[in-house]
């Protein structure tokens, strides 16, 4: 199995940041069949200080607000009624009409010395034997969603104990730390109702809060 996450660099200094590799054939092949991803797409976390972090090697910019389809206000400025004042909400579909931000996927090679990185954008993943859908009744796919390769085999065991529900996760789960710099699990998490299911506002935006959970170091 891979080495586990260790809290200093391999250096011996401070971690102060992290990065994505994909996982060797050996990290990939260890993985439990049930917790493989569906598109063969896995990585796992590298923590490094400072000095150790690798330089981008991709871009991702910000994509380009555009003006309300409505009323034609420019980014940056209030939407306006028929009589030009300002509105005191956006017109509804100026949020649907807004550039969805690209989401990076690149992440470092297999065998890749951070230290002496020469990976590109243009590096062709690995490929790695996906696994079928998950059948009605199975394990959902937790090591798609974010968690360090060290927590997947127990993964769902800490989901149920901080009683976590992974349909309620936006956006998958981030390694971080704690404001006592203790390790944990960063993530959004949608608000539900008695109904059991996710609240929405009268412009049918679900309530998402950010959710910290510390995670025991082993």
């Amino acid at each position: 199995m891979p080495e586990v996450i260790r809290a200093a660099c391999a250096c011996g200094q401070s971690v102060e940041a992290q990065h994505q590799r994909h996982l060797t054939a050996e990290e990939y092949a260890a993985l439990p069949e049930g917790l493989r991803p569906t598109d063969g797409h896995a990585t796992r976390a590298v923590f490094t200080c400072g000095d150790c972090a690798p330089d981008p090697f991709c871009e991702h910019p910000d994509a380009e607000p555009v003006p309300c389809p409505t009323c034609k206000a420019q980014p940056g400025d209030n939407c306006v009624k028929g009589d030009g004042s300002a509105r005191v909400h956006q017109h509804p579909a100026r949020a649907a009409a807004q550039p969805v931000p690209e989401t990076c996927r690149h992440a470092h090679r297999e065998d890749c010395d951070h230290r002496a990185c020469a990976c590109s954008g243009e590096d062709e993943p690995p490929v790695r034997a996906a696994r079928p859908a998950v059948p009605e009744g199975g394990l959902p796919d937790l090591s798609s969603l974010g968690f360090p390769l060290d927590m997947v085999p127990t993964a769902a065991a800490w989901l149920a104990a901080n009683k976590i529900n992974p349909a309620l996760v936006r956006g998958g789960f981030r390694s971080g730390y704690t404001q006592r710099n203790e390790r944990a699990m960063l993530f959004d998490y949608a608000s539900v109702g008695e109904n059991g299911a996710p609240v929405v506002d009268e412009h049918g935006h679900e309530d998402v809060q950010l959710r910290i959970v510390p995670i025991p170091v082993p």
